[in-house]
């Protein structure tokens, strides 16, 4: 008897250009380059990747459009606007604290999967931060 086993190690992960601060939802704002530099780019926001924010000189990051990402998004100490209509639907949300948390400033949304285990949305105000968390049902 045999067993094949797939697993999917993809790790590398991706961090936002120095140009792309204010585009977040572009697959080109994205790169392997740790310090921001163009490089490879993500061929899609999927499961299993790990996008970064970094390389803003204020830590300011906004999107251009609606944003689909079934990846992680890492906050690192940095705040994503949602600016205007738009709106973010993330998998997963890490690194998130009361001072870098997602900063709801229009009619936008952060949309997420809850599933059995309480899961904490990280928005606010610019000045605020003001989390949810949907308990266990």
């Amino acid at each position: 008897m045999s067993t094949q086993v797939l697993v999917n190690l993809e790790t590398t992960p991706y961090y936002s250009t120095s140009a792309g601060t204010n585009t977040l939802d572009q697959l080109g704002s994205w790169t392997v380059n740790e310090d921001g530099s163009a490089g490879s780019a993500p061929v899609a926001f999927a499961e299993n990747k790990f996008f970064i924010l970094k390389n803003s000189g204020d830590g300011t990051y906004q999107l251009a459009a609606d944003w689909t990402n079934q990846g992680t998004l890492k906050l690192n100490g940095n705040s994503l606007s949602l600016n205007g209509t738009y709106s973010a639907t993330v998998n997963t949300i890490e690194d998130f604290s009361s001072s870098a948390y997602v900063k709801t400033l229009g009619t936008g949304y952060l949309k997420s999967n809850v599933s059995n285990l309480p899961k904490v949305f990280p928005v606010g105000t610019s000045t605020t931060y003001s989390p949810v968390t949907i308990p266990i049902i």
